[in-house]
């Protein structure tokens, strides 16, 4: 039943001349996606999947999809239908943040509860609030308009946050923030990011001008935090944020448009999607960073010429890629191949016997294969031997 499973859902390759090498699962409309603009994935620590579309919260769990749309009617629902980013923060809550505020997941009521959700108070842009796990492992917010506000978890509100040494008139305008190493990093629209701590500036750098700041985000690059900038057509620049003063590094990608920047999940690259569906990965070399072009692994996407909004890795080497207009791919990037355990010699990590009544594999890796009168054949992970328990012993 796994087996069939497993080739239902890896249904590969992609449609076109050209074929993935890797094994992949298309979800679409037609499997019930509240919306085929997918702008953003995120696996919470129950291995649910959380689709962010432009029309509805999708949660997938490997089987079925459920959609979270805002209702006025219902206490509980989601504050908006366009979904922006995820987050955990440090008591296990999850934190969808949408067009129009943030929300708080309560897995016991399967509702939310919403903070900054009144049009009177949030300005009509498309990137009108950012959030990040801050120094205390709560959540902090940059709202334009409105400043820079952190989660109480005592008070469940957000409560206003202000620095010292910093005008209290250019928080307003702080367009995104991040916390790394200690310090909370923030940054205006103006091209300006300052460093604080405990409420203290520690500097500020001048990285643009005003409104030159298209399209960015921070990224952590093995331990190192960066700040990444798009600087006209395939122009990608890093800011080493241990070292701001020191030039950026600069990569050109060519004539393409970044549409989608993420970190992998060892935070040793960085995935770059464009608006023609062009795929890279940026990898550090000696003391620069090299790309490479991934179109080969998503052939599709290039020819079909398919915008990415977001690509995100997760556990047991899965790249998700959310496209705008064609539902999320969920590519397999290390094929797992089956291997059979045969009757034989227990030193070689064999069974007693042929027929298999039970199988069990606990957190260690240690197989427990029950058998029809061979007894219980424990498997070590580490020796790679079958220790068999039966009557006789």
């Amino acid at each position: 039943m796994f087996f069939v499973l497993l080739l239902t859902l890896f249904i590969g390759p992609l449609q076109g001349d050209e074929a993935s090498p890797w094994p992949f699962q298309h979800l679409d409309k037609r499997a019930k996606l509240s919306n085929s603009a997918i702008t953003s994935v995120y696996m919470d620590r129950f291995d649910h999947v959380w689709l962010g579309t432009w029309d509805g919260l999708d949660r997938y769990d490997g089987n079925t999809i459920h959609v979270y749309k805002p209702d006025p009617f219902l206490k509980g629902a989601i504050s908006n239908n366009v979904i922006r980013n995820f987050l955990e923060d440090g008591k296990g809550n999850l934190w969808v943040v949408t067009h129009l505020g943030i929300n708080k997941y309560d897995r016991t009521t399967d509702s939310f509860q919403t903070y900054f959700d009144s049009l009177n108070d949030i300005p009509f842009l498309e990137y009108n609030l950012r959030a990040c796990v801050g120094p205390d492992s709560a959540i902090w917010t940059s709202l334009i308009g409105t400043g820079i506000s952190r989660y109480s978890f005592a008070k469940d509100a957000f409560l206003p946050v202000s620095f010292q040494g910093i005008d209290p008139q250019w928080l307003l305008s702080v367009v995104d923030l991040e916390y790394h190493d200690g310090l909370l990093y923030l940054l205006g629209s103006d091209g300006k990011m300052v460093c604080t701590v405990d409420g203290r500036l520690v500097f500020s750098k001048q990285l643009g001008r005003q409104n030159q700041l298209t399209f960015h985000k921070f990224l952590r690059f093995g331990e190192r935090q960066f700040l990444a900038i798009v600087s006209g057509h395939g122009n990608l620049l890093l800011y080493n944020l241990a070292d701001v003063d020191k030039r950026p590094a600069h990569i050109n990608l060519g004539a393409v448009s970044i549409s989608s920047l993420s970190e992998n999940l060892n935070h040793s690259a960085i995935w770059v999607g464009t608006e023609g569906g062009d795929l890279y990965k940026i990898s550090q070399e000696g003391e620069g960073f090299v790309a490479k072009s991934m179109n080969v692994f998503f052939p599709a996407f290039s020819k079909a010429r398919i915008k990415i909004l977001t690509i995100t890795e997760t556990n047991q080497d899965i790249v998700w890629v959310g496209t705008d207009g064609d539902g999320v791919y969920k590519f397999l990037t290390r094929p797992k191949t089956f291997y059979s355990i045969l009757p034989g010699p227990s030193d070689a990590g064999q069974l007693s016997h042929s027929i298999i009544r039970s199988v069990y594999e606990d957190d260690k890796g240690t197989l427990y294969v029950g058998t029809r009168g061979g007894g219980l054949n424990v498997i070590d992970p580490v020796t790679g031997k079958t220790n068999i328990i039966n009557s006789r012993n």
